[in-house]
């Protein structure tokens, strides 16, 4: 990993900071020379570059150059989010006119957001790394790396230096390393009657739910005093006003009261008290937050624990909600660290063989399956069609009623992940179903498109299924379906409650229970009925939130419990996944479509 001279990182720091404040797009565009040129060694460069797509400024704008790298910036128009596509389509138009590698630095209208996009062509496909500024969120990461060009340029040559700053790698190395290190410490200063189990549950419950909200604070949903830096305004306050232990008067208000519970009138009655020691927070739903028997237990958690998680931790690194895929890379702290510190610090991982699968090998098995559920359920589609449709992003072939037949598909496909540990295969699925659906809903072929939000909620409620023997790996799999959601919410005001996932990640054993497809005959009769009434209380359940959602919870275990009364001559071992109960709505119309795991 490149050494970052601290010096350079502090300039570079300041330089960013005078592009976030910069009053005006030209004057933020002359920051960026300033920050290229002064810290950099880049010479400065002037002029325009005429851009011509829908979505786009007439115009991007020439910002530096070195050694055939050129700089470019372009502020997008008032269209949300800086996106993937919209990055793809300017750097084509941008390439056109200039020779040479390019950066790219993209702003949102705000200006509140800006991305450093340094491509790289792997395996023949372009991968899109970034690293991205927000306004009155951390950027340490950032200025680390981009610091860095400036010295290893020196010792090689700009394009290795880029490489080296981009690499996300390096930055996931060391956030591993610093997080067991921190783990080990805060764990052991807990007090209370714990067994080492419960210790290290308790850690990682505690660890995970606030990393879930340093994730979070980067939408701007949590605030204090109006600063959506949400944690440290709150470690700030607490310092300054010494109201007693951090954990008992700030974050249990925060977990148990504030996110679990929905707005209503008693909650109307509470804010006046709450919003001083918490600040303004959404209803999150999900159950993340709702307390377990060890959070009734009382154990004590002093600020040197806090301080150490917060601070010595999570300050010192960029966090961002998008996940990455193999094809865009944010240089961050990304979700998929869940599933990583998760599946690295599991006890016994080498016995259970809880290993992580990268990502690239998890979207190649995706789309293997994808391709050949595909040929199953298109008429007329062949192996070469389904191939440069889901490889290649290619509809050119297919007619409109092939590609109605594929949306149809691939909306209707169930998967499963039978050991899907921190739910990387699940996660995996999503990205692709959404990617081949909105190809669909973008190409001329079908014109009712769906938001990406809307898009991602239906996936999670009908397509993707998971189980695992651990139930914290269960809880890792939903929160980062949760967060994966909650990305690509864009509207005003409070998010919507997530999702209850309760019975689409299922806890236990995957290989006990008996073959489901030996069940044909009792749904097909007997079950038919209760299994489409447990689709529909399932569906329900999903939406519900506070009462209602216990009744909902109540009325589906009900419903199982009936089908599991009328499969009572063959019962599943104590612990295993009753295939035929858990999932009767799936095997009721002849089981899963695809399954997925790990090799």
């Amino acid at each position: 990993m490149t050494t970052v001279d601290l010096r350079e990182a502090r300039n570079t720091d300041a330089a960013i900071q005078k592009v976030l404040a910069a009053p005006s797009l030209d004057a933020a565009h002359q920051a960026l020379r300033d920050l290229f040129a002064g810290q950099l060694d880049f010479q400065p460069a002037h002029g325009a570059i005429a851009l011509h797509g829908a979505g786009r400024p007439a115009s991007a704008t020439r910002i530096a150059e070195r050694e055939g790298v050129r700089v470019v910036a372009l502020g997008l128009p008032d269209s949300g989010r800086v996106r993937m596509e919209t990055t793809r389509a300017a750097l084509r138009e941008v390439r056109a006119t200039l020779a040479g590698d390019v950066l790219l630095v993209l702003t949102d209208h705000t200006r509140s957001e800006w991305h450093f996009v340094y491509p790289a062509m792997t395996a023949g496909r372009e991968v899109l790394r970034r690293m991205v500024v927000n306004r009155g969120q951390p950027y340490r990461t950032v200025a680390e790396r981009l610091g860095s060009i400036y010295d290893e340029a020196a010792r090689t040559d700009l394009r290795r230096a880029l490489e080296a700053a981009y690499d996300v790698e390096a930055v996931t190395k060391k956030f591993f390393r610093e997080y067991s290190r921190i783990f080990e410490l805060v764990r052991s200063l807990f007090e209370g009657d714990l067994t080492d189990d419960e210790r290290k549950l308790f850690c990682q419950t505690l660890m995970n739910r606030l990393m879930f909200l340093y994730f979070l604070q980067k939408k701007g949903w949590l605030r204090f005093n109006n600063d959506t830096n949400y944690l440290h305004a709150l470690w700030r306050d607490h310092q300054q006003q010494k109201d007693g232990n951090f954990y008992e008067t700030r974050l249990r208000l925060l977990f148990f009261t504030a996110l679990s519970n929905p707005r209503d009138a008693d909650y109307d009655t509470t804010r006046a008290v709450l919003e001083p020691l918490i600040g303004v927070t959404p209803f999150l739903n999900g159950g993340l937050f709702e307390q377990t028997a060890l959070d009734k237990q009382g154990v004590h958690v002093s600020d040197t624990a806090i301080n150490l998680i917060l601070n010595d931790l999570f300050a010192k690194f960029n966090f961002t909600i998008a996940e990455s895929t193999p094809y865009d890379v944010e240089v961050a702290v990304d979700p998929e660290m869940l599933g990583k510190v998760f599946e690295e610090l599991v006890t016994g991982r080498h016995q259970t063989g809880s290993y992580y699968t990268p990502r690239p090998i998890v979207s190649f098995m995706c789309r293997e399956a994808l391709k050949h559920y595909l040929q199953t359920k298109v008429p007329g589609i062949s192996a070469e069609v389904a191939s440069a449709f889901i490889d290649d992003n290619r509809v050119q072939g297919l007619t409109v009623q092939q590609a109605g037949e594929m949306l149809r598909a691939l909306e209707t496909v169930t998967v499963l992940d039978p050991a899907c540990g921190s739910g990387a295969y699940l996660l995996g699925m999503l990205h692709e179903l959404i990617e081949q659906q909105r190809l669909l809903y973008n190409s001329d072929l079908i014109a009712d498109a769906k938001s990406l939000y809307e898009l991602k909620l239906r996936v999670i409620e009908r397509n993707v299924y998971g189980v695992d023997i651990d139930p914290f790996a269960v809880n890792i799999a939903m929160l980062r379906l949760w967060l994966s959601l909650m990305i690509d919410w864009e509207g005003l005001g409070d998010p919507p409650a997530l999702p209850n996932l309760a019975f689409k990640i299922v806890c236990g054993d995957s290989l006990l229970a008996p073959n489901p497809q030996e069940a044909g005959d009792i749904f097909r009769h007997a079950a038919h009925e209760q299994a489409r009434e447990l689709a529909k209380l399932k569906a329900a359940f999903m939406r519900d939130t506070g009462e209602s959602k216990r009744e909902a919870e109540r009325r589906v275990r009900e419903a199982q419990a009936s089908i599991t009364a009328m499969l009572s001559h063959r019962p599943s071992p104590p612990g295993s996944v009753e295939w035929r109960v858990q999932f009767a709505e799936v095997f009721d119309s002849g089981g899963f479509d695809v399954v997925r795991a790990n090799p």
